[in-house]
């Protein structure tokens, strides 16, 4: 029964080896595997990711360390309660394990007397400020992507075990963080990524409405869909840790953050050969219960700058800008500003746009013929697409919705023809 319904959702096939092209050399001997897949996820968030002028900025900013003052007086600070600890087990779901073997099940199955000493463990980490080493070392297993070259581990993608322990410990600190930044309303009005009371269809019906209100009033709707390129591997760690300063945190809570995100290493995983420890040089550690959290930290207010005249959507690293009008020079070069604004903000935070995948789309019912605008990223032309898929939701530039019905209807005959299978 169970092989059935996993063929059903596509996942009927079984892991197998990587093979990957080695120096010229194709090999699936795990562990020559396992250490080219970790050093190619070594590279990806090393320094060598960033221009010369960022990583001079980013020596000499990290020359001076964030130094988080003392404030018992905040009840972000307080020690955690028993009933902190029940809801973040409550709120877990069964994942596989760290390397410790420990899972969510055991964690949840404890008495009453064993959860008091381990909230006691938690309490004296809170504490002390300092996140233990070994669970700041993680376990990444390599996933193949669809349709690509396997032979190359750039088309592998990392997918983090960590300690079930440790990350109770993360959910308990980091429903304290979401609670301080909504009650201070740091986050962007723009963002709607994993917030309370917010979700994609926000954004998806806003930018709906933005376009047929075009289409009502005979304009034209320019939307660029930015791409940011391996964000969570090459996000500014001091620049969270600046953020945080000047946003007022004191005390235990920015400190253990800023544990967390120390020294973070990894392995990899090959069928049941690992591979040496490698450090994570830059970007927040994924498969973490804090990982959206921090980077909605680093990414907040990178549309601020953006003119009231474009309407933004912002969902965690999905970035969209929409402009409406007749004039299509004028909506050019209103898109073109702050999309250069856009880009010196993404640098900032260690950020980069990927030029292939940022694309623009023109949305316009009218039948005569007009030009496609011409916008640039970093000196290279911003591609004119017909469709694309955001949060979900295929688009296609006369709102038809055509192509992401027939794109429904082309998975759904998939799953249903491995149900008749």
């Amino acid at each position: 029964m169970w092989r059935k319904v996993k063929n059903i959702i596509g996942k009927s096939k079984p892991p197998t080896l990587p093979t990957l092209n080695v120096n010229g050399v194709i090999t699936n001997d795990p562990i020559v595997t396992s250490n080219t897949l970790a050093k190619h996820f070594q590279d990806v968030s090393s320094n060598e990711q960033y221009s010369i002028e960022f990583q001079e900025e980013k020596t000499q900013s990290e020359s001076q360390p964030v130094v988080f003052e003392d404030d018992d007086t905040k009840p972000y600070n307080n020690a955690f309660t028993y009933q902190e600890l029940e809801r973040a087990l409550n709120k877990c779901k069964d994942t596989a394990p760290g390397s410790d073997g420990i899972t969510y099940s055991m964690l949840k199955n404890l008495t009453i007397e064993i959860k008091v000493k381990l909230l006691s463990i938690y309490n004296n980490i809170w504490e002390k400020g300092n996140y233990p080493q070994q669970w700041k070392v993680t376990t990444i297993i390599a996933l193949p992507k669809e349709n690509k070259d396997l032979s190359n581990p750039e088309n592998f993608r990392p997918i983090t075990l960590s300690s079930c322990i440790g990350k109770i410990l993360e959910s308990m600190i980091n429903y304290r963080l979401i609670s301080v930044l909504e009650k201070e309303k740091r986050i962007s009005d723009y963002q709607a990524g994993f917030r309370r009371g917010y979700s994609t269809i926000d954004h998806l019906t806003y930018l709906d409405e933005i376009i047929n209100k075009a289409f009502t009033e005979t304009q034209h709707t320019f939307v660029v869909f930015f791409d940011l390129q391996k964000a969570f591997d090459t996000v500014w760690k001091h620049y969270i840790m600046k953020t945080l300063k000047a946003w007022g945190l004191k005390g235990r809570l920015p400190r253990i953050i800023q544990s967390f995100l120390e020294e973070r290493k990894f392995r990899v995983r090959v069928g049941d050969i690992y591979s040496g420890i490698y450090e994570q040089q830059n970007g927040i550690p994924q498969g973490s219960v804090f990982s959206t959290t921090l980077f909605l930290i680093a990414i907040n207010g990178i549309a601020d700058e953006i003119s009231r005249t474009s309407k933004t959507m912002l969902y965690v690293d999905d970035l969209a800008i929409a402009v409406n009008g007749t004039d299509n020079i004028k909506m050019e070069n209103i898109l073109q500003r702050d999309i250069n604004k856009v880009v010196l903000e993404a640098e900032k935070r260690g950020l980069r746009f990927s030029t292939q995948k940022t694309v623009c789309m023109h949305f316009c019912r009218l039948r005569r013929r007009h030009g496609e605008p011409t916008l640039m990223l970093k000196n290279c032309a911003i591609p004119v697409v017909s469709e694309h898929k955001f949060l979900g939701l295929v688009f296609d530039r006369k709102l038809t919705w055509k192509s992401h019905i027939e794109k429904l209807v082309g998975s759904c005959k998939t799953t249903l023809n491995r149900i008749k299978a």
